[in-house]
């Protein structure tokens, strides 16, 4: 069992504010939203933050960190943990509204969270009051698409050794362009076992697959409102995130682009301010339609 850590800020908004969940990427925690909250309660939002399972302070509950060998982690406990922690924000802060108009953000592994969320919505009727909106992946991989990508394969195929989980946690670190965001990411990094990052790297690996003979077409799975938030100087998920846009149009999803300027993948440690504008006007725009 693991304990559900969050922290919801912008009570003092109303409660018919919509609220803004924001998931952290691999190796990351809640705190890495900082400058971007700032923004959004600003602006008149709720912000959920969470550390995702064996993150920041979402780590193993005593009985089970005797055998850290045990330590699994998918997208499907992850969801769970999402649906598990809206329950309880619901009974807690919600009492007097109907229902949630809710947005999900993530970063890199929190974008995939996303789109994964939204795929999972798109097949179920709820009927506890949260209407999801909208979601705004970050710096993400996508899902299920199908194209090259250099090095995953070693984490699909369980092949990374330790050395390998070193230099991924390095890379990650360097992945900011500033001395703020690589300092809040090797702190946040401190946080995670390396089991706990394997297990996670595994599963955000067997999600991006490269290329088959023949090769699989790929079809938008949510059509939710998306914005697609894209740093200037991630080579790596700035042609996906461009594909996925290019795909959406495509496909009648009402999606829409932004570039962050002076900024690495760690886009909401480098550039936060910029990127809770962004979010803001987009949420704006989505309800008022």
């Amino acid at each position: 069992m693991v304990k559900n850590h969050y922290e919801i800020i912008g009570l003092k908004n109303p409660e018919s504010s919509p609220l803004i969940l924001m998931v952290h990427g691999a190796g990351g925690d809640l705190h890495h939203y900082k400058t971007v909250t700032s923004t959004l309660v600003e602006q008149g939002y709720r912000v959920l933050l969470i550390d995702v399972r064996y993150h920041g302070l979402s780590q193993p509950k005593e009985d089970d960190t005797k055998d850290p060998g045990k330590t699994s982690w998918t997208f499907d406990d992850v969801l769970q943990d999402v649906d598990t922690m809206l329950t309880d924000i619901k009974e807690k802060h919600y009492q007097g509204v109907d229902q949630i108009q809710l947005f999900i953000a993530g970063l890199s592994m929190g974008g995939m969270i996303a789109l994964l969320y939204a795929e999972k919505e798109s097949k179920r009727k709820r009927e506890d009051g949260i209407h999801l909106a909208g979601i705004i992946p970050i710096a993400s991989g996508i899902p299920h698409l199908e194209i090259p990508r250099l090095g995953w394969d070693l984490y699909a195929e369980r092949r990374a050794t330790l050395e390998d989980l070193t230099w991924t946690r390095s890379a990650i670190i360097q992945s900011s362009i500033t001395p703020y965001g690589q300092d809040q990411t090797r702190r946040a990094m401190e946080l995670i076992s390396n089991h706990a990052l394997y297990e996670c790297l595994v599963a955000i690996a067997t999600m991006l697959p490269n290329p088959s003979n023949p090769p699989v077409s790929y079809t938008v799975r949510s059509k939710l409102p998306t914005l697609l938030l894209i740093p200037e100087q991630d080579v790596l998920t700035k042609p996906e995130m461009e594909l996925l846009y290019q795909l959406c149009v495509e496909q009648g999803v009402n999606a829409e682009r932004a570039y962050i300027q002076n900024a690495g993948h760690m886009v909401i440690l480098d550039q936060g301010e910029q990127v809770g504008k962004h979010i803001s006007a987009f949420c704006k725009r989505i309800i008022h339609e």
